[in-house]
């Protein structure tokens, strides 16, 4: 492939398309990390409320575990932040990397998008944990009662 407009960084060599595909995905990026921020807060918000209102409704639901739900709730909605604040790092520096062809930003805005996948890794390891030690007990509940 000869494309005469490639950017050298960190010794490789970024085409022409790698850097289209690069800018491609920091946009996508930014409609899900804007996407995952607002329904994080209002899963936490939502959470809130389940909180707050959840006691005074257990009389009429015949439950009192709503309030736990909230706590879950709202755990759950800043644990979905967080990774989506990376993201958004990730798509707007991607793009002033290119443009100012500055390495330093190249190696922050790859360094937020590892952090993203390293989380989701990481908690898909934990659920998957979850998962096992929960059907272990049902199976040896199961078998002894």
């Amino acid at each position: 492939m000869d494309n005469t407009s490639n950017t050298s960084i960190f010794d490789l060599t970024f085409e022409t398309e790698s850097r289209s595909h690069l800018i491609e995905i920091a946009k996508w990026s930014k409609l899900l990390s804007i996407t995952g921020i607002v329904a994080g807060s209002l899963l936490a918000i939502l959470g809130l409320i389940v909180m707050f209102v959840g006691p005074s409704l257990s009389d009429y639901f015949g439950s009192s575990l709503l309030g736990y739900a909230g706590i879950i709730y709202v755990f759950a909605g800043l644990l979905y932040i967080f990774p989506s604040i990376k993201l958004l790092r990730f798509a707007t520096q991607m793009p002033v990397a290119f443009q100012k062809s500055d390495q330093a930003l190249v190696n922050e805005a790859l360094g937020n998008l590892k952090s993203v996948f390293k989380f989701w890794g990481i908690l898909t390891l934990i659920v998957i944990a979850l998962y096992a030690i929960v059907l272990l007990l049902v199976t040896l509940f199961g078998a002894f009662s």
